[in-house]
C-alpha cells in the first residue's frame, strides 16, 4: 500500500470510530494456540455486490490509527462461499504513546492519512485479487497478536485508479497527490 502524507482535513472530519480492548490470553486448559481479535464488517451490498467491472484497481482509505496493524477484508462474489481477500494497513503514528504498551492513546491528536491499497496486493492463500470483482462486503480486523486497547477512525473508503502516486479521476484529469509517495 502506498501512503500519502496528511492533506490537513479538518480535525472534526465525519468518521466511524472503532475502539475496544483485545485480550490474547489463552486459557490453561484451552486447545487453541492463539486468542484475541476484533473485527467489524459492513452489511452485504445488495444485488450480489458492488460490481467494479474492472474499472478500478485500488481502494483509497482515509483513516487514522493507533499504529497497530489492521487487516482490510474484501468479501467478493465467487463460486466459493464467503470468499475473502485481505490487505493490510500498516502505519506509524506521530504520538509518543501506543496501545502496544497499554498506554492511553488519543486519536484526535493524530493526522488523517490517505492510503492506497492496490487490489493486486489483496490475497487469499496463494490467490491474488483481480480487478473484475464484485465486492459483497468490506471489513476490518485487528489480529496482531497483542493484548491491549485499540482505536481506529475511518473517514472514507472508495474504489479508485491509482498509478505512480496519482489518482486517475477521468480522461482529462490526473491528480498528483504528492511529490514523494511512500510505499508501505
Amino acid at each position: 500500500a502506498s501512503k500519502i502524507p496528511p492533506n490537513n482535513p479538518p480535525a472534526d472530519l465525519p468518521h466511524l470510530h472503532w475502539e475496544g480492548l483485545v485480550d490474547t490470553t489463552v486459557g490453561l486448559e484451552s486447545k487453541v494456540d492463539k486468542a484475541g481479535f476484533a473485527a467489524l464488517r459492513s452489511p452485504e451490498f445488495p444485488f450480489e455486490g458492488l460490481d467494479l467491472q474492472g474499472g478500478y484497481d485500488a481502494l483509497e482509505i482515509t483513516c487514522r490509527t493507533d499504529a497497530r496493524v489492521y487487516t482490510v477484508n474484501l468479501v467478493v462474489n465467487s463460486f466459493l462461499p464467503n470468499d475473502m481477500y485481505q490487505g493490510h494497513i500498516i502505519m506509524g503514528n506521530d504520538a509518543e504513546a501506543t496501545t502496544h504498551s497499554g498506554n492511553a492513546f488519543d486519536l484526535s491528536k493524530q493526522h488523517w492519512q490517505t492510503l492506497y491499497l492496490p487490489f493486486s496486493e489483496f490475497g487469499s492463500g496463494q490467490r491474488r485479487l483481480e480487478t473484475k470483482i464484485q465486492i459483497k462486503a468490506v471489513g476490518f480486523t485487528l489480529m496482531d497478536g497483542n493484548s491491549g486497547p485499540f482505536q481506529f477512525d475511518l473517514a472514507r473508503i472508495r474504489a479508485v485508479n491509482f498509478f505512480k502516486g496519482h489518482v486517475y479521476e477521468g480522461p482529462e484529469t490526473m491528480t498528483k497527490r504528492v511529490e514523494n509517495t511512500k510505499y508501505l
